[in-house]
């Protein structure tokens, strides 16, 4: 494969790097808004092995059935050309931001977010329920986690890449040999290396506990491995070496520091138990501790918290991460973040005196939206809100930011129900090219909320959304061509927008395109695609999906007839309180 060569809807433009088992390539989609993707080939000296082919075709199958914001999507598999393609992720991996920067992750609030959302999404992965040639399973283990497969995106989340040693943890795979040791060496626990066969969730576990010491220390615990010998001496220290304190290890520690790194040798030190009985059972019981840790943190600290606590998970202002460099950004968002645009948060209660803080915090965005609603009340020679915002402040701000506070300001309202000036801002900022604005703005013509009911105003505003990639205005869009609503019914483009909504992990849109292959509508019925999407929206906890997988068990359609699998999900549903599921459940006679 190179530059020009096409694979499904793309085009390769160039060749990015080459790993143990494929090359990966960057490429472009062929219509709508070109966006970029990532192209993964197996290597043409690995295509005659039968087991290694398959082994890859796992990792796409694997791939397409995870959905999770923190876990790389596949939009594509060619069997033909041993490729699938990807999303395309902006950032940098864990690896090279520690070889660069060996500090990056001493702040807690920093490391704290980061590694609660890997938590989050490997929990995702050991309880999602996926459908692999016709057998349903639970949990996907990595067996491979490490710094260099997990990329910091530009905004400081992490994205997981690499499930190409994956296996589903519920059952024994043909494609690992009981003796092959899979996965990096310094990342293995001590059963993948004495028994690698034997492998379960709590491998992964330990690995994490390895990846959240090297986080702090900014290097890898154990010598570079270059030689069996070194090989043999790394696995000897991971079967029976605790590893080092990070007391003992991290250098120029502030008092603060001490008490949280004294913390985090406990969080670290039970994750990585050899035996895995005495581990963390489980990702949530992990999170469980660090965000203890984190708290006796901030209870600990003297000084003023910059960053504010949503709920048990801190959000970090992005001020924080431009200190940290993770790719090449365009001029116009590096300006948008490196002005001093007040972020406010909201925080755990832990005292009355804090309330004076918040409001102080909030009061720059009262003031600001207060000068901008008593802009649009008075006359005004110009409609133009960027003139607006301009004479507000003189420092001029990107159209990025500028978009994205109207859209907040149409949420605020549409909360509150004041219709009206709900569609004023989501006006604004899709007349400024923010497309969740445009899909809302398409919403309130479609429903006349805040404005005449105009279903060609709507059909107007889902194209802009949709056009540019905004998966609900995709899924809009679709519902307007099934229903023919402002345009001429075409189930085929209605296919098309769900299909692309659906790919982008869009719930909604995932259920939908469920329900096409499964009544044939716009395209050959098809019950194990249909299966295959129910069960993607299911396990983003849409009720009506999980009552659709039930239906699918009760009836045998893409999958074996099973009652007591129908029950489970109808019971899923019912307590979300999807309605259909509640009367299936009370015909059966069971309860929920």
């Amino acid at each position: 494969m190179r530059a020009g060569d096409k694979i499904l809807n793309y085009t390769v433009t160039r060749r990015i790097k080459a790993g143990g088992m494929g090359v990966v390539f960057e490429g472009e989609q062929n219509w709508g808004s070109r966006r970029k993707v990532a192209i993964k080939q197996l290597l043409e000296n690995l295509r005659d092995d039968d087991i290694v082919r398959r082994r890859f075709t796992r990792e796409a199958e694997i791939l397409e059935m995870l959905d999770n914001q923190h876990i790389v999507r596949i939009l594509g598999f060619d069997h033909e050309q041993d490729a699938f393609v990807m999303e395309f992720v902006e950032g940098r991996t864990v690896a090279d931001v520690l070889r660069e920067n060996p500090d990056t992750f001493r702040k807690p609030d920093i490391l704290f977010q980061f590694f609660i959302s890997l938590l989050d999404a490997f929990d995702y992965a050991h309880n999602v329920v996926i459908t692999l040639n016709g057998r349903t399973e639970q949990g996907i283990v990595h067996r491979d986690i490490k710094p260099s497969n997990i990329i910091v995106q530009p905004d400081g989340n992490p994205k997981i890449l690499d499930f190409g040693i994956s296996r589903v943890a519920s059952f024994q795979s043909t494609l690992t040999d009981p003796k092959l040791q899979m996965g990096s060496v310094p990342y293995m626990s001590p059963e993948q290396i004495a028994t690698p066969i034997d492998v379960d969730w709590r491998s992964d576990i330990y690995s994490l506990g390895v990846t959240l010491w090297e986080l702090l220390v900014g290097r890898s615990p154990y010598p570079r491995v270059t030689t069996h010998e070194v090989v043999v001496e790394v696995q000897r220290q991971i079967r029976f070496e605790p590893l080092p304190s990070l007391l003992q290890t991290v250098i120029n520690v502030n008092p603060e520091e001490e008490f949280f790194l004294r913390r985090l040798d406990q969080v670290i030190e039970r994750a990585t138990a050899k035996d895995r009985v005495f581990r963390y059972q489980h990702c949530e019981e992990m999170k469980a501790a660090l965000q203890k840790a984190f708290e006796d943190w901030q209870n600990q600290s003297s000084e003023t918290e910059e960053t504010q606590v949503i709920a048990a998970a801190p959000q970090i202002k992005q001020a924080e991460w431009n200190s940290v460099t993770f790719n090449k950004t365009d001029d116009t968002i590096s300006s948008s973040l490196n002005e001093n645009v007040p972020i406010t948060h909201t925080r755990s209660n832990r005292s009355s005196n804090h309330s004076w803080k918040v409001f102080i915090a909030l009061a720059p965005l009262m003031v600001i939206g207060g000068y901008l609603w008593w802009q649009q009340q008075k006359p005004s020679t110009s409609d133009n809100l960027n003139e607006q915002i301009r004479d507000t402040f003189p420092a001029k701000k990107p159209t990025l930011t500028l978009a994205d506070s109207c859209y907040e300001a149409g949420n605020s309202f549409y909360n509150n129900k004041n219709f009206k000036q709900a569609t004023y801002w989501y006006k604004r900022a899709a007349e400024l090219g923010n497309t969740d604005s445009q899909s809302m703005l398409g919403l309130m013509y479609q429903y006349g909320q805040g404005v005449t009911k105009d279903i060609n105003a709507a059909v107007k505003w889902f194209q802009a959304s949709a056009k540019q990639g905004n998966a609900d205005g995709q899924k809009n869009l679709g519902y307007m061509y099934l229903e023919g609503l402002g345009v001429e019914k075409d189930y085929t483009k209605a296919l098309k927008w769900y299909k692309a909504s659906a790919e982008q992990g869009n719930a909604e849109g995932q259920a939908n395109l469920g329900i096409m292959y499964e009544q044939a509508i716009g395209v050959e019925a098809n019950n194990f695609e249909a299966l295959k999407w129910y069960m993607r929206a299911a396990n983003q906890q849409l009720p009506r999906a999980q009552y659709y997988v039930g239906t699918m068990y009760a009836t045998g359609k893409g999958v074996k007839q099973s009652e007591s699998k129908a029950i489970q999900w109808y019971q899923l549903a019912a307590r979300l309180g999807e309605i259909n599921a509640q009367q299936e459940l009370r015909r059966l006679g069971r309860s929920w």
